[in-house]
């Protein structure tokens, strides 16, 4: 190739032979390049061929090869693997497949790599590159391999020395935080102290002698001076003892002044000390630093050994791949080190006769500012985000160069013959490179048991399914069986079925067996379904769902038994589900009971081989929130603050985005970022009405950071930084490994998944099958072991009546759903009311509506079902299609039969059709309207016009069809989730308490106050955890629901010894008791007090948590004396030890509360329900007035008030937050109003909030007097009520009064008071004092504790009285 012709290529073509050396989103936070991008960028480009080469991973090939084939450019797949040999850290190297063979090692390589993952990264060294890719493996020979970037396999030997010399200046720097062993300061502090020691030693010597000095005895003179016969002795004494007095005030004034001097010197001596000491460990570290600088210097290599050791690494990756198939790659960035680095590499490659090869290493699409923005913010995420990646000046250049670009880039560096050869070798890359994705199906064999053939197999089982399903014999659609199961053969998926229901006839099975009881679990593990069926037999459960999808329009799924509703009964069609005229695969996924579905998809494993089974992997694309929350963390970051600066700016962009965009589940921030036009439809009408709305640019276009924010979001919006597993689908091969179709993953639940998403592996010919786990077969199968218990009754949950008017009335119409599935939210409560279904068709129909756009027209079905309004159809032939569904287009089945009944059309033809409306396929759609209407003989297709309907009415219908389709939802779905709706609330009506333990057993711990509430209003008692009844999940005793011991907050699986000890040993006779025999942990103890675990023992809380300190002090002297005696060998020693672990387990066995301690009955319950999720035990408003008494009324009652009522509430606050007003910062306050009956909203503004807001806080129990205030907001059908705070009043308690008898106030003062003292309490009685000189009843402010009417320290008595 010319120079010439890089520079001036000709025909506009800028890149001659190809791109290589490609990353994209793929390679996780180092780009935010698409694959689409990529390839529509090299088709800009010209390129004739385009590489893949993602770090680590194969995660985009399957789009990048159909992009590829899309634009006619040819498809190079490869891979960047990290290779690294112990600690020499991650080295680079491409490897790209040639064909078929080539292909295959390279995903084999890749999915091994994937298993040695780690910090993130897939790990490959030189023993696996040789397993896939050395002589005499299918990868050699077949596989092109380069060099890669300075971070190379090559490269790096290079750069070793540089590489020695940064971590040098690396570890220099960080040196100089420390102080060296000569540093002056420590050699000063070094003198100091030596000084000071030398002089204390001096001053120790001084004062021991001053000290004797000061101390000398004068007695004896003195005695002399005053006692002497002799008058001069008795002088010259005195004169003596005087001097000696002297002497000896002059050594205790010299004494004090040396202990001052000490005591100076010791102080400055501890201070020398502390920063010698201080030194000395500073002077440690640069020592150990120094080490660690001297170590790594030896490592330096001389030139000749680094070339040396780089010509033998040239030579292993020469023969690894085969000489011609490895590549030395030559790049250019700019940045310093590739000019040393690739200069090096050219002559390498000249001295090995290795060939060379030109790349740009590209992360980004072109040189936009935008392009190198987006790369630094998604590598800005890395790490929790920790800093900015500010973009240095190689990071522009590291986007995708045409062939001049890239030439006289590489010629700035290495000689221009050089360059030239490398840029002619991209294209031997290139022409050596043909690798096409094979098209075939790779679906499991099912080998039926009694060695017939698949389609023979199933056949069989859908006649004998035939009994079972109508053994009254009224089956009589032999045409419509015969034509499925024809279609279903034909089309090669007879083993398909026959796997499905396989593995569903286990789960059934094994689904009965106890999963905690270890035979049963070997049972179920043995996968032999025929003995499992045979051991369960007669137990109760429903551990498959009736179905799910379209599925169940399939009469062959229901008489096999993969699904179990009928779908002759539901009108479901079999062409929703497998169209002979679509070539794609039908779904069967299924529900499956939560705790089976892992022993399920174990049994597929044994069945179909270990690695024929895996997961299937997921994209986490930055959408809506998660690309703001993305933008507001990395700008932040720009600007140097913390990653969570801008957070409450962009909650408030976050609010906005959501008004603007309608639906807070589908945020499109490019959709809403200028100003737009919206479409609003009128719910009476349907008619259409156009707006001009400002979008978030315009809205926040005074504010900088914001604009720069939503700049930031739309940068990534749409950008993949994650993998993950799809929560149910698994993916089941013929036999061979999935890797030989298909690279693997590591999730990071260390689970291998496909390196492609679920529609990518279907496409690729893999079986896709969704494992769901259903909760709610969870809570049906718990509902009917506990039925079987109390009753004997062994229910068939499939055969219950499907039209019990009660449960429809009952629960359905009067919206008493919480803990129904498909029914619990407030949305779906709000149209049962106002549709009020009577059958499971209705159900159906709400099923499939309560979604965005179908919800519009709910007024008009409500008005014809209830007889308001009368259906209108615009042909009769429409009626029988709508008439169960009130006139509406609601199921895309109906979409079908209306061109079937209305057109001619085939069942087939029709879903064809409904997926063209659904894409929006213009092209196609005209055509069919076309056909719709006049019909198409060569498809045989009649049209409405010869079945007599107008081609203007023809048309209208068209056109509505086309408005609901895009609403239309699948009736075979809803049809088996309002089956699955419905029997959940057969169980609810007619087994309400052992429905409602179960849904408790299923339910987190933040929908237990919901439960609670309902359990209330059923009259069913919940109790409190109790050691001796309650077991680890909630339970029914006596007719009531006890709390599980598992289920208190925080304590999950710590208790279920406790359960197992009570089974064996029995109950628990006293707390002692309990302690002695569990050994709880003091967490445990705290918990169970608190809860009222012990209250059968003890029901003062207070005292028993006194005791705490005391039992865990005993338990751990009983846990060590355990841990002695398994260590003790000598028996005498043992005796010992266990005489005294008699001694001690007595002792705590002995340990008693302290009752007379006064206890806090509102604090323990507030402590109930921070433990249990809700009070249990009582209320606390129990202890206030009723609200009768306050002349208030209840939350539910007020819930029905009208706009402006006047209303009063006694109840406690909670969910408290306040607010500054954005017009004048003034504070306000928003929080529930919690009662006995429920919650309900209360808003306090500036006004009441500045008299009344310091009664206010979170769990504090007022009276508040206001208006109702009706909170009408957009997309809500009712109002919501709130209160309008206008007055707060604190409320006092209810408790008995003590009264106190004396005679007079004096005797009160002077005696009584001093002895009640002891007994005043701040959680006591309120007290009152009667004198009987007077008949004089007086208040005190004094609270006692009760226990002083037992004790009787002065005449009293508990009183009945009201304050």
């Amino acid at each position: 190739m010319e120079n010439n012709t890089i520079i001036n290529a000709a025909g506009g073509t800028r890149v001659r032979y190809g791109l290589l050396h490609n990353h994209t989103e793929n390679s996780l936070r180092d780009s935010a390049m698409s694959v689409e991008r990529l390839v529509m960028r090299a088709k800009e480009l010209g390129a004739p061929a385009l590489a893949l080469t993602d770090h680590g991973v194969m995660t985009g090939y399957i789009n990048f090869m159909q992009s590829c084939e899309e634009n006619g450019i040819k498809p190079i797949l490869g891979v960047e693997f990290y290779v690294e040999e112990e600690n020499e850290g991650r080295k680079h190297l491409i490897v790209m497949a040639k064909n078929k063979e080539g292909f295959q090692a390279l995903i084999k390589a890749v999915s091994a790599t994937s298993l040695r993952t780690y910090n993130g990264y897939p790990r490959a060294h030189k023993k696996l590159l040789m397993e896939f890719f050395g002589p005499g493996t299918t990868g050699h020979g077949n596989v092109i391999a380069t060099s890669a970037c300075a971070g190379g396999v090559l490269a790096s030997i290079v750069l070793a020395n540089r590489s020695i010399e940064e971590d040098i200046v690396a570890l220099r720097k960080e040196q100089e935080r420390y102080t060296p062993p000569d540093s002056q300061s420590y050699k000063t502090n070094l003198a100091k102290r030596n000084a000071l020691e030398s002089e204390q030693k001096e001053l120790s010597a001084q004062i021991a002698a001053l000290k004797k000095a000061a101390s000398k005895g004068t007695k004896a003179l003195l005695k002399r001076a005053e006692t002497g016969k002799d008058e001069t002795k008795r002088l010259a004494a005195r004169a003596a003892y005087e001097a000696a007095e002297k002497e000896k005030a002059e050594a205790a004034v010299k004494l004090e002044e040396a202990k001052a001097v000490s005591e100076k010197n010791a102080a400055d001596l501890k201070i020398i000390k502390s920063h010698i000491a201080a030194d000395e460990k500073e002077s440690a570290k640069w020592m150990q630093m120094e080490r660690r600088i001297q170590a790594i210097q030896g490592n330096h290599i001389d030139d000749q050994s680094l070339n040396d050791r780089l010509i033998k690494e040239g030579e292993w990756y020469d023969r690894l791949f085969g000489h011609g198939d490895f590549y030395i790659e030559l790049q250019n960035h700019g940045i310093e080190i590739e000019k040393e680095v690739y200069s090096k590499l050219a002559w390498l490659s000249d001295w090995l006769d290795i060939p060379v090869v030109a790349a740009n290493d590209a992360h980004i699409p072109d040189r936009k500012a935008d392009s190198v923005l987006a790369r630094a913010i998604v590598q800005s995420t890395r790490f929790q985000y920790q800093h900015w990646y500010a973009p240095e000046p190689w990071d522009w250049e590291m986007y995708l160069k045409d062939d001049k670009e890239l030439f006289e880039s590489l010629c700035q560096i290495i000689p221009e013959d050089k360059a030239m050869e490398a840029m002619e070798n991209v294209g031997r890359v290139a022409d050596a490179c043909n690798f096409t994705l094979e098209e075939g199906n790779h679906y499991p064999k099912f080998e039926p048991p009694d060695g017939s053939t698949p389609e023979e197999y199933l056949r069989r089982m859908a006649y004998e399914g035939i009994k079972k399903r109508y053994p009254d014999g009224n089956f009589s659609d032999y045409d419509r069986l015969e034509h499925e199961l024809n279609v279903i053969c034909s089309m090669g998926y007879a083993d398909y079925h026959c796997i499905v229901e396989d593995f569903l006839r286990y789960a059934r099975a094994a689904g009965k067996l106890d999963l905690d009881n270890p035979h049963e679990r070997d049972l179920a593990l043995s996968f032999d379904i025929e003995r499992i069926e045979k051991y369960t037999g007669g137990r109760v459960g429903e551990y498959v769902g009736p179905g799910r999808g379209s599925a169940a329009g399939s009469l062959v799924c229901y008489l096999i038994g993969i699904t179990n509703i009928d779908p002759l009964e539901y009108g479901l069609l079999f062409e929703r589900f497998l169209n002979p005229d679509r070539v794609s695969m039908p779904d069967i996924d299924c529900d499956i009971e939560t705790e089976i579905r892992p022993y399920v998809i174990e049994y597929v494993k044994h069945k179909y081989g270990q690695d024929s089974v895996c997961g299937i992997m997921t994209r986490g694309a930055q959408k809506g929130k998660a690309a703001l929350i993305t933008g507001a963390k990395t700008y932040a970051l720009k600007l140097g603050y913390d990653s969570m600066h801008f957070m409450g700016l962009e909650k408030e962009i976050a609010k906005k985005m959501v008004e603007l965009a309608g639906n807070e589940l589908d945020l499109n921030i490019g959709a809403i970022a200028d100003d737009f036009t919206a479409t609003n439809i009128d719910k009476k009408t349907g008619e259409k009405t156009e707006r001009r709305v400002e979008g978030l640019k315009t809205s926040f276009a005074k504010n900088k950071d914001a604009l720069e924010i939503i700049h930031f979001a739309m940068c990534v919006e749409g950008v993949v930084t994650q993998f993950g597993q799809h929560a149910a689908g698994v993916i089941i091969t013929d036999g061979k490994p999935v890797d030989d179709y298909v690279p693997l993953i590591l999730s990071n639940k260390e689970i291998m998944m496909t390196s492609c998403d679920m529609g990518q592996a279907e496409g690729i010919g893999l079986l896709k099958i969704d494992f769901l786990g259903l909760k709610n077969l969870t809570v049906t199968s718990n509902t009917l072991k506990e039925v079987y218990r109390d009753t004997g009754r062994a229910i068939d949950i499939d055969r219950i009546p499907m039209d019990d008017e009660a449960v429809y009335r009952e629960i359905f119409a009067k919206a008493n759903t919480n803990g129904i599935f498909q029914f619990e939210s407030d949305g779906m409560k709000n149209m049962l009311k106002g549709f009020r279904p009577e059958s499971i068709f209705d159900l159906t129909l709400l099923v499939a509506m309560y979604r965005p756009g179908p919800l519009q027209f709910l007024g008009d079905i409500i008005e014809v079902k209830s007889g308001k309004k009368q259906a209108v159809y615009l042909t009769p032939e429409l009626k029988p299609i709508l008439q169960n569904t009130y006139g509406s287009i609601t199921y895309q089945e109906q979409v079908q039969e209306i061109f079937r009944e209305l057109a001619g059309y085939s069942l087939g033809q029709a879903d064809l059709v409904r997926r063209a409306m659904s894409k929006k396929k213009e092209k196609l759609l005209k055509a069919e309207r076309e056909a719709f209407i006049n019909g198409d003989l060569e498809r045989g297709i009649a049209g409405c016009k010869a079945n007599g309907i107008s081609e203007e009415i023809a048309n209208t219908i068209f056109d509505e069809v086309m408005d609901f389709s895009k609403y239309a939802f699948n009736k075979s779905h809803a049809a088996c989730y309002a089956v699955v709706a419905y029997q959940t609330a057969w169980l609810k009506y007619h087994y309400p308490l052992q429905y409602m333990c179960a849904v408790l057993n299923s339910t987190d711990f933040d929908g237990i106050p919901k439960l609670c509430s309902d359990l209330n209003r059923m009259g069913i008692t919940l109790k409190g955890p109790d050691v001796n009844i309650s077991r680890q999940g909630f339970s029914i005793y006596d007719g009531k629901i006890y709390f599980g011991l598992g289920c208190i907050k925080g304590m999950g699986t710590a208790t279920g010894y406790i359960e197992e000890e009570r089974r064996r040993n029995g109950m628990y006779c006293s707390i002692g008791d309990f302690m002695k025999r569990t050994l709880a942990s003091s967490k445990i103890y705290d918990a169970f007090v608190k809860t009222g675990a012990f209250d059968q023992f003890c029901t003062n809380r207070k005292a028993l948590l006194a005791l705490a300190g005391e039992y865990a002090k005993g338990v751990k002297a009983i846990k060590d004396d355990h841990k002695k005696l398994a260590a003790a060998e000598d028996g005498i020693k043992q005796g010992r030890i266990r005489q005294r672990l008699m001694e001690k387990l007595k002792k705590m066995e002995g340990i008693t509360a302290d009752e007379t301690v006064c206890d806090n009955t509102f604090g323990n319950l507030k402590q109930e329900r921070d433990l249990l999720g809700n009070y249990v035990s009582g209320h606390p408003l129990d202890l206030y007035p009723a609200p009768r008494k306050c002349k208030a009324s209840i939350a539910s009652d007020i819930l029905s008030y009208q706009n402006g009522s006047r209303i009063r509430i006694i109840g406690i606050v909670q969910n408290y937050r306040e607010k500054n007003r954005k017009s004048d910062g003034k504070r306000m306050a928003f929080f529930d109003m919690v009662d006995t009956s429920g919650a309900i909203p209360a808003c306090c503004f500036t006004k009441a909030y500045a008299e009344y807001g310091h009664l206010l806080e979170e769990d504090a129990i007022v009276l508040i007097e206001g208006k109702v205030m009706a909170d009408e907001r957009d997309g809500q059908d009712e109002p919501e009520i709130k209160i309008s705070v206008d007055k707060v009043s604190e409320v006092q308690p209810e408790k008995d009064v003590i009264l106190i008898y004396d005679s007079d106030p004096d005797t009160w003062q002077r005696l009584t008071f001093n002895r009640i003292k002891p007994y005043i309490s701040q959680d006591g009685n309120p007290a009152q004092v009667y004198f009987s000189l007077f008949g004089e009843l007086r208040e005190t402010d004094l609270r006692l504790n009760p226990v002083i009417v037992k004790d009787r320290p002065v005449p009293c008595a508990i009183q009945q009285m009201r304050l």
